[in-house]
């Protein structure tokens, strides 16, 4: 599609900014890989999906706005940040609720309380507390790719 490489980019440039070992790729979903340390982005995530990120967002009481998509892509980087910080029991405690999650055994407002999302949310708050300028900076350079690659695609 076009322009979406402009946008990705923009993106790698950013994450390696804050780690250098981290790259980014548009993907279906926004996804954190340890193993190759990789992050996925998209532009299209449903709702209801949004509607529970930003409810664990808002839990942390940020000082700042950031749009969605930009609290998204901090959260999955603060995965790469926190991941060494966490135990043994919260990532299997993690991937247990998660399991019952995606299973539906359990609500899918659960999964945002999972102790790593918790710590990747808490991440991204903190970071974006004290780098607002930063952000700024890059959000209006990143939102005229996005739109730009609406245009050229002639989305909305």
């Amino acid at each position: 599609m076009k322009g979406l490489s402009k946008i990705t980019k923009l993106l790698n440039d950013f994450v390696k900014t804050i780690d250098e070992e981290l790259s980014i790729e548009e993907d279906s979903d926004f996804a954190y890989y340890p193993l190759s340390n990789k992050i996925t982005y998209s532009l299209v995530v449903s709702e209801k999906n949004n509607a529970d990120f930003m409810r664990s967002v808002e839990f942390f009481k940020p000082k700042v706005k950031c749009d969605i998509f930009l609290w998204s892509i901090l959260h999955e980087i603060g995965h790469h940040e926190t991941i060494d910080e966490l135990s043994d029991a919260d990532l299997a405690d993690s991937e247990i609720i998660k399991f019952f999650v995606s299973n539906g055994g359990v609500s899918e407002e659960l999964y945002y309380e999972c102790p790593d999302e918790r710590a990747a949310t808490g991440w991204a708050v903190q970071y974006a507390e004290s780098h607002t300028a930063i952000l700024a900076k890059f959000w209006e350079k990143l939102q005229k790719a996005i739109m730009r690659f609406y245009k050229l695609n002639h989305i909305c």
